[in-house]
């Protein structure tokens, strides 16, 4: 949609983990850590921000003027003990959200076939 779009999703996923006490970094990208005590806490923490963020409202203007309002953002995420097995988790999520039609699909075959 835009850099304006995406920063203002960035920020409000900073917020949601923000209000929720949430101990967490946004390295690069758009990609967050959380460190937790527990995996299991970690888990829940991640289903109280995805929760937040179902709500989320994001309002920008396109180079043309358009002004477009989304609700909802939509989060994959992986816990773990380890960051190696936290991206194993990540992958797994991000393969459900797609199968269930929450994620759209990116790379390997999808990509491939927007090239055509």
């Amino acid at each position: 949609m835009s850099h304006g779009a995406g920063d203002q999703m960035l920020e409000a996923i900073g917020r949601a983990f923000q209000a929720k006490g949430a101990d967490a970094y946004h390295p690069s990208g758009d990609e967050f850590w959380m460190q937790a005590n527990t995996e299991q806490e970690a888990e829940q923490m991640m289903r109280e921000v995805s929760a937040e963020l179902e709500n989320a409202v994001i309002e920008f203007e396109l180079p043309n003027g358009e002004r477009i309002t989304k609700r909802g953002i939509g989060l994959s995420y992986g816990t773990a003990n380890t960051i190696e097995a936290a991206e194993q988790s990540l992958q797994a999520n991000k393969a459900e959200r797609e199968r269930q039609g929450q994620r759209a699909g990116r790379g390997g075959n999808a990509a491939r076939r927007h090239q055509k």
